[in-house]
């Protein structure tokens, strides 16, 4: 029997990684819709080989025609992951938007899955932020400390957890509130979270760029690295609704440490120059709300409901750094290219293809980070493609721009033509050939062009890629664009930025 299962939020890194690990564990016939409120998700790179078993849609979940039309009498979930919201800085700043999107939305959804689909199976990804201060040393159970938060945030996650409590006891629901530690390291950009400082003062040094310590190196954290939350998150789908006894709510495996220690293993990973570049700059706002946070917490309850134990800090650093090395690594970045081309040569996936090149034009934007790619942001340059095509089509596209790449940043579908553009970077890697006066850096990226199957025209679809070079437009003067279709359906691409 197939299973269908909607995520909110899937734009964040937590959904991003939840999505690849359900596309990549589950049954062939298992189906994900992908929501988030500023644009449909993207399928993330280690699963873009399941894109058809994926609808992504944008949606702003605090309008209730939105809600409305994700979830529907036709729409049958089976799971349903809540994981939106808006972070814990964020929340203290705005309150309206905190109490909007993390408690009106997430009660609408409530309301809407239980009148359309009762019974549905629903997992609340919380936070050990509903919790306050305790005494020095005290540990926290599910049963002994009473939930008295200290920020809007944990105020709004705990009345969630009460209704998503109700609602199941009630029977409208099959739902479960996994309290999430703190996730580190998260890759991407900083997020609003108070935390966010958690993964930054390890993240941003490990890909030489300067990090801010607002809080003082004592402090101690709850903690987790994404590879458990992830684990957890998938296994909290299959734990009975009779394990719960008469509480839905179960604080996350994580492993406490403090900031120091957090500094120690990013020099033992990263040697004395990645820790040189933490900043130490108090920030009282920052601290006032950690501080409200408990660092200890007793996992037996999680244990006995089959949720898995972290790793060790060294280990999860140890495993980001060697994520950001693959990056970087040409043999690995050809191999990917070429499980690419099996995978495209078993399905007839272009009829006709054209290509030309349409217009070059530049824009530049402040300084930034991109989600996924780690890397810093300078300058973006704009190029537009024409392709005719019948069919889908999934396509290997490499761009070199030189000397030195960042990141894609964006793919848009323009013209007002009803189609589904998923661009997806696999790797960054140096590249030196024996022509090129400098090293270039090189992005590949898994295309996927989804196309209405009742169109019968052969115009040309448009499609806008822009991608980011962190050098100034003066080496990008003079570029030249080659394309060729193999003979297994790829489209191979290359720009030249030439200095």
């Amino acid at each position: 029997m197939s299973t269908s299962i909607l995520i909110s939020g899937a734009g964040g890194f937590v959904g991003q990684e939840l999505t690849a690990s359900l596309l990549n564990t589950t049954a062939a016939d298992t189906t994900l819709t992908i929501t988030d409120v500023t644009s449909a998700p993207q399928i993330p790179a280690s699963a873009r080989q399941h894109y058809s078993r994926v609808t992504s849609i944008q949606a702003d979940l605090t309008v209730h025609s939105a809600v409305d039309s994700l979830i529907n009498p036709s729409s049958r979930y089976d799971v349903v992951y809540i994981l939106h919201g808006i972070m814990s800085s964020g929340s203290e700043a705005n309150f309206d938007l905190g109490m909007s999107v993390n408690l009106f939305a997430t009660q609408y959804i409530l309301d809407r899955l239980r009148k359309t689909i009762p019974g549905v199976k629903v997992v609340f990804a919380s936070s050990l932020a509903v919790y306050g201060p305790t005494a020095s040393g005290f540990v926290i159970t599910e049963r002994n400390m009473p939930q008295l938060p200290t920020s809007s945030y944990g105020t709004q996650k705990m009345i969630v957890e009460l209704l998503v409590n109700d609602y199941s006891r009630r029977g409208f629901l099959d739902g479960r509130a996994v309290r999430l530690p703190t996730v580190t390291v998260r890759a991407g950009a900083p997020t609003q979270a108070a935390s966010s400082f958690a993964s930054g003062i390890l993240r941003e040094p490990l890909n030489g760029i300067k990090s801010v310590l607002p809080v003082k190196k004592e402090t101690e954290l709850w903690i987790c690295s994404p590879y458990t939350v992830v684990k957890n998150l998938m296994h909290a789908k299959d734990v009975p609704k009779e394990a719960f006894k008469d509480s839905r709510s179960v604080n996350l495996p994580g492993i406490k440490v403090s900031v120091q220690e957090m500094l120690d293993v990013l020099e033992k990973v990263g040697g004395k120059e990645k820790r040189a570049l933490v900043e130490e700059r108090y920030d009282e706002d920052i601290d006032r709300i950690v501080q409200g946070w408990s660092p200890n917490f007793d996992i037996a309850w999680a244990k006995t409901l089959g949720f898995h134990e972290d790793m060790s800090l060294l280990e999860s650093v140890r495993m980001y750094a060697n994520e950001l090395s693959d990056l970087h690594d040409p043999l690995s970045s050809q191999r990917k290219i070429e499980v690419d081309k099996k995978e495209t040569r078993s399905k007839k996936q272009v009829n006709s293809m054209k290509y030309s090149q349409q217009d070059t034009s530049r824009d530049f934007k402040p300084p930034h980070m991109v989600l996924g790619k780690r890397l810093l942001l300078l300058e973006t340059v704009r190029l537009t493609f024409s392709f005719r095509m019948y069919e889908c089509c999934q396509s290997v596209v490499v761009f070199r721009l030189g000397p030195t790449l960042c990141s894609l940043e964006a793919v848009l579908p323009c013209q007002g033509i009803p189609l589904t553009l998923i661009c997806i970077v696999v790797s960054v890697h140096r590249y030196k050939s024996s022509q090129a006066r400098y090293p270039h850096d090189l992005i590949e990226m898994k295309m996927s062009l989804h196309m209405p199957h009742d169109r019968s025209d052969s115009s040309p679809y448009i499609m806008r890629i822009e991608f980011t070079p962190s050098q100034s437009s003066k080496n990008l003067r003079t570029s030249t664009c080659n394309t060729k279709v193999q003979s297994d359906g790829d489209l191979v691409a290359k720009r030249h930025g030439q200095a």
